[in-house]
């Protein structure tokens, strides 16, 4: 039986990055957003159709939060030797239980959607799909398996390792085999895996073009791990979707734009990930408490001026945690956001669209999710606050609708739905076009 609800809060986000609204309701039935409206035109027609009425005073509803880039079977602790040890010591149960959980404080926090941007083997693309199938409660997934890497590359510990243009064609293969709803590339190393040479490309731009290729001929997005800016140019050559971290660094670590490759960038409308990671939280959190005796290091400073020329340049960007990663929790997206607000100049409204509706544009999942908008999914937000005024009031959690189903309340997570016969999984939303 579909369920129809109206939802009564002090006002309204909407995701778009508009102004507030006031004094809103929010229709919803079944599993899809039917209406916004006011609470006089809601007064005016009252009683015309049955709806459950569900009161929020003081409260704000905004669309469900997207977190696009994290890794669900990385802990988030401290330091990055307790992250690989955990990772590397587990059992391939205690990973699943792992990730389960970690996906389960996402939805709590209020994160709707996640875009996994590496895991081992098909174990992300299985979560996905247990969850999908109502096996257990989470957010929704969109899933990399693992990504592509070479030997001894960046993540080579859970990656799909490819060392030339025939192998990395081989890759992207048996990933879409897997069923996996985009293709990560570690372009460059990283910090997280000693001796991966984290300014050098680990791809030539043949290679690149190779992947892409392959990935756009099977229906798949490209995001590349990169953190160089020989790394950047070979990826915008390519064609990748998205550029994960997007890091403007000589092989001697100083930062520098190349003007041709963000103008192409804008141009081409490639997305930038800007990945507001944990020991920046954690910077900030610092700053906040004693800006003088906890200034912005130098180093973070740098970064920030040049990410926020990005934005002022017109790149189409979203905000992202990369939470797992060292000091990256995965319920603390919110705080990613108020350091945005804070370092790259956005306001709270910005901060918001950049983690709904751009986040969205930029995962290709715009048509369902992303805003409070007439037939968008019923992914919503509830929380205390305003969230246009400080955008930590995002972590004041009243209640989490996910496809219209209430999931959290002041919290607490639901428990899964109750079954009672074998689900297939869902379809995932890269194989379903519903109308609006």
């Amino acid at each position: 039986m579909t369920v129809r609800r109206a939802l009564f809060a002090a006002r309204l986000i909407d995701g778009t990055g508009g102004p507030v609204q006031d004094d809103p309701v929010l229709i919803l039935n079944g599993d899809r957003i039917e209406e916004v409206t006011s609470a006089d035109a809601w007064k005016r027609r009252a009683g015309s159709d049955p709806v459950e009425e569900l009161h929020y005073p003081g409260a704000t509803l905004t669309p469900g939060l997207i977190d696009g880039h994290v890794h669900l079977a990385l802990s988030g602790a401290d330091e990055a030797d307790e992250v690989l040890a955990e990772f590397m010591d587990a059992g391939e149960v205690r990973l699943v239980a792992m990730a389960g959980e970690n996906a389960r404080r996402c939805l709590a926090s209020g994160v709707t959607t996640v875009r996994d941007c590496g895991g081992p083997g098909t174990m992300i693309t299985e979560l996905r799909d247990a969850i999908a199938a109502g096996v257990m409660v989470g957010p929704r997934v969109l899933s990399s398996g693992m990504p592509i890497t070479t030997t001894g590359g960046h993540c080579h510990f859970f990656g799909r390792i490819a060392d030339s243009e025939p192998e990395v064609r081989t890759a992207v293969r048996s990933l879409i085999r897997d069923d996996v709803d985009l293709i990560k590339v570690m372009a460059t190393g990283g910090r997280l895996t000693p001796n991966s040479a984290m300014l050098q490309p680990q791809y030539s731009p043949r290679e690149l073009v190779a992947l892409v290729e392959e990935a756009t001929r099977l229906g798949r997005p490209v995001a590349a791990h990169v953190l160089s800016t020989e790394g950047i140019r070979r990826c915008v050559a390519a064609g990748v979707r998205t550029l994960e971290h997007c890091m403007w660094q000589d092989e001697d670590g100083r930062y520098a734009i190349d003007d041709a490759t963000l103008e192409r960038i804008r141009q081409d409308g490639t997305f930038v990930s800007l990945t507001v990671v944990g020991t920046m939280r954690t910077a900030w959190r610092a700053y906040r408490e004693d800006p003088a005796g906890a200034p912005l290091p130098a180093a973070l400073a740098t970064r920030f001026a040049v990410e926020a020329e990005m934005i002022r340049r017109g790149v189409a960007y979203f905000v992202t945690s990369d939470a797992g990663v060292p000091a990256c929790r995965f319920d603390e997206f919110p705080f990613s956001l108020a350091v945005a607000t804070e370092w790259l100049g956005l306001t709270p409204i910005d901060a918001i669209a950049a983690a709904t509706s751009k986040a969205a544009r930029a995962l290709g999942i715009d048509d369902w999710v992303g805003t409070l908008e007439a037939g968008k999914d019923a992914d919503v937000l509830v929380v205390d606050g305003d969230p246009s005024d400080d955008v930590l009031a995002l972590r004041d959690v009243r209640a989490v609708f996910q496809r219209g189903a209430l999931r959290v309340v002041d919290g607490r997570v639901a428990t899964a739905p109750s079954r009672r016969r074998y689900q297939r999984p869902a379809p995932t939303v890269r194989r379903t076009r519903r109308s609006a």
